[in-house]
């Protein structure tokens, strides 16, 4: 914020400078913050707070603003006028001294600081306005319970197996259907949604890509476009593909798996939140 103070008879002002800022809040996957907040340091901002849900996090981030062309001009213009007026000042105070050499010096001299004191309050600056800082709308997290390979042994034994038709696999299905899971994963196959262009199943197995080796649970987002539906908590990679790595948020689907002995073998998720890796 800049403000101007009046000094001395000559009503000369002098210039001083904080930095304004614009502020922020993006939000990232729970576990990819440090990746987040990489990205945006890069591009000159600084994270001012961090709060951690279950599901999201939001990082509160802010830079300086670029001092405004406008304002300098305005500043420059004020500095002229300034320089301006004490020119004048000081030729109507000579003309004056000049033209009543005859009056009482003692008047003069009352006369003296009542001028200084109105040249003062003339040359005194209105207080620039504080800025509003900007941020993005608000997004909140889900409460639910996060289910995680670190922190729940049953899903953690559960991304170990081999056998992607396990039966433990259809009874964590019909044991925590609705419930949220949290993982990293890999995009092991994809093809076109039924005769959609723009839609897609996308195959999901847990860990790292592997051209060689598959097993464990089949996980797949059914049915969905790589714009929105899989709810991007960074900027959307635009493509997505085999061997592409992924943080995945989720919500285990159980209305899909009605009959026991018609089971795909697949574990279908409703997206919560997805990151590159």
């Amino acid at each position: 914020m800049e403000r101007e103070a009046s000094s001395g008879y000559l009503g000369a002002r002098v210039v001083s400078s904080e930095a304004e800022y614009e502020t922020r809040v993006v939000r990232s996957v729970r576990g990819m913050e440090n990746r987040t907040i990489s990205k945006w340091e890069k591009e000159g901002w600084e994270v001012v707070s961090q709060a951690t849900g279950k599901v999201r996090s939001e990082i509160t981030i802010r830079r300086a603003k670029p001092k405004s062309r406008l304002r300098a001009i305005a500043i420059a213009g004020s500095a002229a006028a300034a320089a301006l007026a004490v020119v004048i000042v000081i030729g109507v105070i000579s003309e004056q001294r000049s033209g009543n050499s005859d009056e009482d010096p003692s008047s003069a001299a009352a006369d003296g600081p009542s001028e200084q004191q109105e040249s003062s309050e003339s040359a005194a600056p209105e207080e620039a306005p504080t800025p509003t800082e900007i941020s993005e709308p608000e997004v909140s997290a889900s409460n639910d319970p996060v289910m995680t390979p670190e922190g729940d042994a049953e899903f953690g034994d559960l991304l170990t197996l081999r056998d992607y038709c396990d039966p433990s696999i259809a009874e964590f299905i019909e044991k925590h259907h609705g419930e949220t899971v949290a993982f990293d994963g890999n995009v092991s196959y994809m093809a076109n949604h039924e005769s959609y262009n723009t839609r897609y199943d996308i195959l999901i197995e847990a860990g790292e890509f592997s051209e060689t080796t598959s097993g464990g649970p089949a996980f797949q987002f059914k049915d969905v476009n790589l714009t929105s539906d899989l709810l991007w908590t960074d900027e959307n990679p635009g493509t997505l593909g085999v061997g592409d790595k992924l943080r995945i948020v989720a919500e285990v689907q159980g209305e899909i798996y009605p009959d026991p002995e018609n089971w795909n073998c697949l574990i279908y998720l409703e997206p919560v939140a997805t990151a590159v890796r």
